[in-house]
């Protein structure tokens, strides 16, 4: 660099230094280590979604990561493989985004890491991300994430069967729980009816596979069916989310409403459910926020029926297991 172009550098670094915003005050989430928060075996989802939700702004990348991390958690729950790859990627992808935008205004490579370094992303991501993760051999070994979601779900029937065993469950919380003549929904009337509805398959649904991809997904159900009722660029929040990499910056509108939406099936239709541990493994991953109710899907009368059948309390003698 000749005398010129360095004067010319120092003059413009200055510059850069002096309009840079002042260091922010303590955050509500200071004192939470990111790696003990979202990625280690005490992973907490409702810490991770107190941030989410929190309109102040983070460091760099941090809440971008988080929400990466939450929707692993939705579409793999307790994997904790699959967070880490998650937030991986999620770094590489911004950090990849801060050396392209210095690189386009100092043009010198070095020059431009440096100040995508120290002034882009900053050294609270590094001490609380990007080493703890694993440096530059989490960025290298980071898969991609163009069909990241079928990836981890394998294929896209799983999850569907579970969105229609909550169906099911929604239409019994909505049409039947109030009324004596109905047993409490369960997961074996449910998974048969389930089995039903999906006769039309190439490769027919068994009963015990039903079961087999609730218990896969029940820890994040209430996540699932909630992000399934919410339209989002053309689709459903949940397709968007398994289909594309759904981002913080594109979905952060809409979260309140999912994370309102997942509060109402967790302390609604799964409290109605015969198994009430479910409803609280989910209830336990949200924090204290309101909740909103919506309608469950309509379902042709002939279905109704049969769902309205299958639930209704047999006379012989046996109890009845409604909902008081």
């Amino acid at each position: 660099m000749d005398e010129a172009a360095r004067r010319k550098f120092i003059e413009q670094y200055d510059a850069m230094v002096a309009k840079a915003p002042a260091k922010q005050g303590r955050l509500p989430w200071d004192d939470l280590s990111f790696v003990e928060t979202a990625i280690n075996d005490h992973f907490s989802a409702a810490n991770v979604i107190k941030i989410l939700l929190d309109d102040q702004p983070s460091y760099f990348a941090h809440k971008e990561i988080l929400f990466q991390i939450l929707c692993m958690d939705v579409l793999a729950p307790g994997r904790k493989k699959y967070r880490k790859a998650a937030a991986a990627i999620t770094m590489s992808d911004h950090l990849v985004k801060a050396y392209a935008k210095a690189l386009k205004s100092w043009q010198n490579p070095a020059l431009a890491e440096q100040v995508a370094r120290v002034h882009i992303v900053g050294p609270v991501f590094f001490d609380q991300i990007y080493y703890p993760l694993g440096g530059i051999k989490a960025v290298r070994d980071a898969p991609t994430r163009k069909g990241w979601g079928i990836a981890v779900l394998g294929h896209t029937d799983v999850v569907n069967d579970v969105i229609s065993l909550m169906s099911v469950f929604h239409h019994h919380y909505e049409h039947l729980r109030q009324d004596a003549t109905y047993n409490r929904a369960s997961l074996n009337i449910g998974s048969t009816l389930v089995k039903t509805m999906k006769q039309d398959r190439t490769t027919p649904l068994g009963k015990r596979t039903v079961k087999e991809r609730w218990a896969t997904f029940k820890d994040s159900v209430a996540f699932l069916y909630a992000a399934e009722s919410i339209e989002h660029d053309g689709r459903t929040l949940l397709r968007c989310m398994i289909d594309d990499w759904l981002t913080f910056e594109d979905a952060e509108a809409v979260l309140p409403e999912w994370i309102a939406r997942t509060k109402f099936v967790a302390s609604e239709i799964l409290m109605n459910f015969e198994d009430r541990e479910t409803a609280q493994i989910n209830l336990k991953k949200l924090p204290d926020t309101p909740q909103r109710p919506f309608n469950a899907p309509q379902f042709e009368p002939e279905r109704a029926i049969a769902i309205a059948e299958a639930f209704r309390a047999k006379r012989r003698g046996r109890k009845s297991t409604r909902a008081k």
